[in-house]
């Protein structure tokens, strides 16, 4: 089950509980979705976006960011820019490691051997992840 926190200090808090306060008209200037299920974690996202913006604003103020190939300053340019027509703009980065710490290194070593015979997608995202967390290239492992 995916987990959902908001920005604000309700770490923590449940999907229902976010969207009770978008209904209210509270919206948080971040929320972070995070969990294993990646379908949860789309259908929460898109339920999020529903209530922030309007359907028509949609492409010109709803941007996709993929964490995996965005630098800090790319981010945070983007960020910074106005919409593009008066409203709200949101970003939406996926799949960002901004929050990970080279504590997870044990964790995500265990996921590659768990999933290396039955999920090998998901263990080479783990390790490409390994990789990226480390500092480290597919170069850097070719000559050795």
């Amino acid at each position: 089950m995916a987990e959902y926190v908001t920005s604000d200090r309700d770490a923590g808090t449940s999907l229902k509980e976010v969207l009770l306060g978008l209904e209210k008209g509270t919206i948080a200037p971040c929320y972070l979705l995070y969990g294993e299920e990646d379908f949860l974690i789309k259908d929460a996202l898109d339920k999020i976006i529903s209530f922030i913006l309007p359907e028509s604003d949609k492409d010109l103020n709803l941007f996709y960011m993929d964490g995996e190939r965005v630098d800090l300053a790319g981010l945070c340019q983007s960020l910074l820019m106005p919409p593009l027509i008066a409203g709200r703009k949101v970003v939406v980065l996926r799949n960002t490691r901004i929050f990970q710490s080279l504590k997870v290194l044990p964790e995500i070593a265990r996921s590659i051997h768990e999933h290396m015979n039955d999920d090998q997608d998901r263990a080479a995202k783990d390790f490409m992840q390994l990789l990226r967390l480390t500092g480290w290239s597919l170069d850097d492992l070719r000559d050795d």
